[in-house]
């Protein structure tokens, strides 16, 4: 029998192994850290008699050095033991993927139970070392699982590709050969191989189409494919759509680091992966029609986010992160909405740019509702860091910048910063003399004068 995963070949006349089949599935934790990397229900199915026996133990994994797995280690760097040794998982898998892992079945539960007991003869138990065998694949199988659902793991889609793998190897064990019922004495003859079920992805402009891999019939076309029905024969083979994943490459010219709960995006490429072909219009649409609200202390020739002009390529760069934030957030599981975002300057979590708070609507109507509004916010210690990096630029001779407040604002200016600061409980040194200059109070000449909260001179003497 040839193996093509979980569509085992069988028999025509063996409709109720195909039901049992299609009837089977993992445990609800196991599916979404598996939905997640885009490995349907349909493609996880043939890996079910794991859970059904009971082979759930998972491996330790080692450093090559025999110590608990660190945080970051390349996936072709890890180890377990097995027989008292430190083994690569990698290579050990691979090994696995050379040869069929076979399994038995149940012939006494529905709906294998109404097979004529011919049919059920034909269904085989498997030997020790075969047993064997297929608990290792198990417990193999456990460990990729309990990996790609670590946050702290480096490359759970690797990892995932491999229990893909390993699962395409499970098969019943089954003679698929027949007796001579005519009464002749010859030698048994094999069955002919007369149905096969192929799942995939059947839309020619996704990543993952099917058809992109694998030999398709030239008559197969996306049309086959509708709301009315997601399979289509043709000669002894049914093609089954199962779904597919669409992709955008996403590049960042800052970092953004969003917080409660907690996700970072660096500068450079990123990759935001959809389950329909139209989300990321429908998201790119969202985002790009949001105002940010509020207005940020005004400051003149600065780069960053200052006083409410919100336009130009810092705002195309926070619209492309806040895509891939609610891109994230609208792939299965659904994890929660970011609240608060501080932007970052390049690669470097040095140089703020500016902060962002976002408002949620709790459980909308759709993901995208979710996201209801954002707005301008400062905390105190984010605000300092970035106005004494705007007075260190001053100080540097090459740069030669100069940033000012307008004088007309130069009071209301000093009053944001003082309430921020006395918000967030942050030391308050940091003041605007009459030309517009920030300035540490220290540095002024009657710095000494200055208490608490001034806002401009009538508040210099006490």
């Amino acid at each position: 029998m040839d193996n093509i995963g979980l569509h085992i070949i069988l028999e025509q006349n063996l409709q109720k192994f195909k039901d049992w089949l299609e009837n089977q599935s993992q445990d609800q934790d196991v599916q979404d850290a598996l939905s997640i990397i885009t490995i349907t229900t349909e493609e996880s199915r043939n890996c079910t008699i794991c859970k059904d026996k009971g082979y759930k133990r998972k491996y330790s994994l080692k450093n090559s050095d025999d110590t608990p797995l660190s945080a970051g280690v390349s996936f072709n760097n890890i180890y377990f033991k097995k027989g008292g040794s430190l083994v690569k998982l990698e290579d050990e898998i691979k090994n696995l993927l050379k040869g069929d892992i076979l399994y038995d079945v149940d012939t006494s539960e529905p709906p294998l139970d109404e097979l004529s007991q011919d049919e059920k003869d034909r269904y085989l138990d498997l030997s020790s070392s075969e047993e064997k065998i297929l608990k290792h694949a198990c417990y193999l199988q456990s460990t990729l699982i309990k990996y790609i659902k670590d946050s702290n793991s480096n490359e759970p889609k690797k990892a995932a590709n491999y229990w893909k793998k390993l699962c395409a190897k499970f098969k019943v064990k089954y003679n698929d050969e027949v007796v001579d019922s005519s009464g002749g004495s010859g030698p048994s003859q094999p069955t002919t191989v007369t149905q096969q079920k192929i799942y995939g992805c059947f839309d020619s402009t996704s990543e993952v189409y099917y058809c992109k891999t694998n030999e398709c019939p030239g008559d197969l076309d996306d049309s086959d494919f509708d709301n009315a029905s997601n399979r289509v024969t043709i000669g002894d083979i049914t093609y089954i759509h199962t779904g597919c994943t669409y992709t955008k490459e996403i590049v960042l010219d800052n970092t953004y680091v969003f917080e409660n709960p907690p996700v970072t995006f660096e500068a450079g490429s990123h990759t935001a992966t959809y389950r329909r072909p139209n989300a990321f219009k429908r998201i790119s649409k969202k985002i790009e029609g949001m105002s940010l609200l509020g207005e940020y202390p005004p400051i003149t020739n600065v780069k960053g986010f200052y006083g409410n002009e919100f336009t130009g390529e810092h705002r195309e760069d926070l619209n492309k992160a806040l895509i891939l934030m609610l891109s994230r957030h609208c792939a299965p599981p659904k994890p929660s909405l970011s609240t608060y975002l501080t932007i970052y300057e390049g690669n470097a979590e040095t140089t703020p740019l500016g902060q962002v708070f976002i408002e949620t609507a709790g459980d909308g109507t759709t993901c995208l509702d979710n996201f209801e509004s954002m707005r301008v916010y400062d905390d105190g210690e984010t605000l300092k860091i970035r106005l004494k990096q705007l007075m260190l630029d001053e100080l540097d001779q090459e740069s030669g910048s100069q940033h000012r407040i307008p004088k007309a604002n130069i009071n209301a200016f000093n009053g944001y910063i003082d309430q921020v600061f006395d918000d967030y409980n942050v030391e308050d040194d940091i003041i605007v003399d009459r030309n517009g200059k920030l300035q540490l109070e220290g540095m002024m000449g009657l710095s000494k004068i200055l208490e608490n909260k001034p806002i401009g001179l009538e508040k210099i003497l006490k």
